[in-house]
This record gives C-alpha cells, structure tokens and sequence, in this order.
C-alpha cells in the first residue's frame, strides 16, 4: 500500500530491496532525490529533540520556585496560604485550560498552539524574577498569582501541543517517544530545585527565572523553523467533541488509572518529610529521598514504552497499578502488615515501586487513549492530549491534598496504606470489567483499533487507494496491518478482498 508523507513515497509492506528504514513510516522506497530523505529524517530528529528541551524547560521552571521563594515571599510578608496559592495555581489553571485547548487544536493548529505555549511560559518565568522589587506585599502577591496564571495557560497549551504533535507525527513510536518525553519531564522536576537553588546562591533571586525563562524562549524560534507547515497536518474537517471522547467506557478507565497515578506522586509531598523525621536524617538526605521515586519512574519510563509495545498496553497499567499500590503498603505498613519492617531501606524500596508503577501506568496509558478513540478521527488525539494534560495537572492538585488530609485524620501509617488499598480495589475494578466486557478486544499490539477497522471494510467493492485509506493503515496496529497486507497462506492479501 502507498501512501503519501510530506512528499515522499512511502510503502507499508515487507522490507523489500532497495529500501531504508525510516524514523516514522517501516520503509521508505529510496527515491532519486535522497539527500532530501535524509535531510528530512534529521529534521524529525532535531524537531523530537527541541520538544524534549522544551518539555525538560517547562517541568524545571514549574519545580523551581521550592527551594528560595517560600523564604522570599515570606521575607515580602505573606502568608502561609498566599504562598500555597502561587504554587498551587499555575496547577489549577492548566488543569482548566488545557481541555479547552485539546478542543480547539483543529482551528489553532499544533504548530502555532505550541509556540504559543512555549512564549507565554517563557516570558512570565523571566518576569517572575523580579517580582521582589515591588516593595507592597499586595502588590507582590498578585503579580505574582498573575505571572503564574499566565505561566499556567502557557504550560496547558504547549503540553497539549506537545502530545498531539507527538501522536501525529509519530504514529509509529507513540509509546516510545511518550515514555522519553515522561523521562525528560522526570528529570526536569528532579532538577529544577537544586539547579534554581544553586542559581539562587549564585545570582540572587532573579537569575533561576532568567536562566531557564531564557532557555525557553530560544527554544521557541528552533521549534518554529523544524516544524513543518500548518496545513500538512490538517487531515479532517469534522472533529469530535470532548463529550464524544469521553463517552468511551475505555478512555474513562484510563483516565482513572491516570489521575491515580499522579495523585499517588503528589501524595507523600506533604507527608515523607515528617516521616522521615524520626531517623535523624539531614534536610539533604530528606532531599535525596524525594529524589528517589523521581528518578526511578525517569529511568523506568522508557523501558515501560518497549515492554508496552510488545506485551500490549492493558497488562502492562494492570501491572503497575498493583505496584504503586504495594508500594504505599511498603512506605506505611500498618499493624496488620506488621511482618514489613519500618526503615529507611523498606521507604526506599518503597519509593523505587512508586516510580517504578507510576510509570507503567502512565507511559503506556497515554498513547492506549488515543489508540482508544481513533476510530473518533485524528481530531480525537488532540482533545485526548489536553484532557490527559489536565488530568496531569489535577492530580498535582489533588494529590497532596489527598496526602495531608490522610495523615491528619489517620497518621501517615494509616492513611498510606488507604490509600494503597484504593489502587488496589481499582486494579481489580479493572480486570473485573476487562474479563466481564464482551466488547474487549484481546490487546494485542494495542488492538482496540480491529473492529472498528475491519467493520469499515466494505468485502463487497474494492478498496480505493485514498488518503481516508492510508491515514487509517497508518493508525492500524502492526499485527493487524501485517495481516491486512501479507497472503500469510491465503491466495491473496485480506486487503484485496
């Protein structure tokens, strides 16, 4: 089958002579202008590589602010709750915004709708370092709530922009190239406190935000020149709506398994610091402890997108909700688990499960919701990315909400372990409805597409070599496609017939 991909032939079939391997189609027929191929390949690669700089940029500036501003603000006179609010915001609004933005992605376009994003983040970072110079503690607060509202609505569009790229240009690697951008983004969280700390020292308040603000923004016009033109990505006219994504049963299971997972992250913010109190351990060493479930779902996440792609998606989120909700019975085992010892090798351990099970549920998860609502149209990845972006940004919101509610009313023992029993009773909601579901397809190299694939065939008339026909070969799982276009015994092709 041939199809066209910015200009190029491109032949979904057995590797065949004459042929090179290509970063997003199996095989591209090498054609008499391949400089051009070539040229083409390594601009995909540097357009993946600047997504990465922006997201590592924009998960660095969001954790930057924890090791000097609360000291700062405080210094400006405010209060507890006013500093909580500037951090909490910036989550509160892309959690809002970012649905609108998966919404409405048909009629900004991913292009322009990232290198907005990545200006309006960019731009309020650098004038976030010099929200000291205004003397008036009101002042003070709501330049900076506003510089962090618009930083928010910044970092919704860009995510958003972020993932639909990604699904439209990648169709191939999704769940490859989602666990790297989860790598990138774990490892921008993990350094941004202690490179804004060292900034801080360095240069005062002002340099952290001018450093990685500044990044940003030149990170903008290299983005603007890889990515190729709007219109190459305008494949459809009729878009779904958030309401039609959301009515599959199978998008709503996911989401939960989301909005779990990052809860699960944002639970023990509020709470590891005290219950680490008792072992005498220094502010750094607590430090290096939350460093630990980070690091491991950055190492993880990648290994999870390999492993998701040759098992299939499902057992692999079924796999890591059961982790992360054993990990919470390790890092707070209550008197019934009294055989768990309690130390500071057990919390480790448990924080290695936490990163490690968040990542096999959220790596593969992802790209399986767009897979979910293909048969919806390529408009349907769009909405699915600013849904799963704001589901990112509503269990930041939550989750230590969730944490400190716990322990207050609990003890951290108690609550964690509640909480781990959640995940779970979930897990087996999951299987449940999964065993129970006669509309379940066997996952098998992400097959939620084969029905609706094979119910649009039409046996009787022959299939036409249209666009509407390879946009949906190129979203077809690899084992069916392989069916569709290999004889595999028959006498012809199931595609001929």
């Amino acid at each position: 089958i041939n199809a066209e991909y910015r200009g190029h032939s491109v032949c979904y079939a057995r590797r065949l002579p004459g042929c090179v391997p290509s970063l997003v189609s199996p095989l591209v027929p090498l054609p008499a202008n391949c400089a051009n191929v070539i040229m083409e390949n390594a601009r995909l690669h540097l357009t993946l590589f600047s997504l990465y700089v922006l997201y590592f940029v924009s998960s660095s500036a969001y954790a930057i602010l924890a090791p000097f501003f609360p000291k700062e603000a405080q210094r400006m006179g405010t209060t507890g709750f006013e500093r909580g609010l500037v951090f909490s915001i910036y989550s509160l609004v892309s959690f809002v915004a970012s649905p609108l933005f998966g919404s409405k992605v048909h009629l900004l376009g991913r292009r322009s709708l990232l290198l907005f994003g990545g200006v309006l983040q960019g731009l309020p970072i650098c004038l976030f370092g010099f929200v000291t110079l205004l003397e008036d503690p009101a002042w003070f607060l709501y330049v900076s709530l506003f510089l962090r509202v618009i930083q928010g609505v910044g970092a919704a569009a860009a995510g958003t922009a972020t993932f639909a790229l990604v699904a439209a240009s990648f169709p191939e690697r999704m769940t490859s190239i989602f666990g790297m951008l989860e790598t990138v983004g774990g490892m921008g969280m993990m350094v941004g406190p202690p490179l804004g700390g060292f900034l801080y020292e360095l240069g005062g308040f002002k340099l952290p935000f001018i450093v990685l603000g500044g990044l940003l923004l030149v990170t903008i016009p290299v983005l603007a020149w890889l990515l190729p033109p709007e219109q190459q990505w305008e494949e459809e006219h009729e878009k779904p709506s958030i309401r039609d994504v959301l009515k599959c049963v199978e998008i709503q299971i996911l989401l939960g398994c989301i909005f779990l997972s990052t809860t699960a992250i944002g639970f023990l913010d509020p709470t590891l610091a005290d219950e680490l109190d008792p072992f005498g351990l220094s502010p750094g060493l607590i430090g290096l402890m939350f460093m630990v479930s980070t690091l491991t779902y950055a190492l993880a996440s990648p290994c999870m997108g390999t492993l998701s792609e040759k098992t299939g998606a499902n057992p692999v989120i079924f796999a890591g909700l059961i982790i992360t909700g054993a990990s919470f019975l390790i890092l707070g085992p209550y008197s019934i688990f009294s055989f768990i010892p309690h130390n500071l090798w057990t919390m480790a351990i448990g924080l290695m499960a936490l990163g490690v099970g968040a990542a096999m549920i959220l790596v593969p998860a992802m790209p399986q919701m767009m897979f979910e609502a293909a048969h919806l149209g390529h408009g349907a990845s769009d909405i699915i990315s600013g849904i799963i972006n704001g589901c990112f940004s509503l269990g930041e919101i939550v989750g230590p909400m969730v944490g400190s509610s716990l322990g207050e009313a609990l003890g951290f023992s108690p609550g964690a372990t509640f909480f781990g029993f959640t995940l779970l009773v979930y897990a087996v909601v999951v299987m449940v409805y999964r065993s129970c579901s006669p509309d379940t397809p066997v996952d098998d190299d992400n097959a939620p597409l084969l029905p609706t694939l094979v119910s649009t065939v039409d046996t009787q008339q022959p299939l036409k070599d249209t666009d509407e026909t390879s946009r949906s070969l190129e979203m077809t799982p690899k084992s069916l496609r392989k069916a569709l276009l290999e004889p595999n015994g028959m006498e012809e092709p199931l595609l001929q017939h």
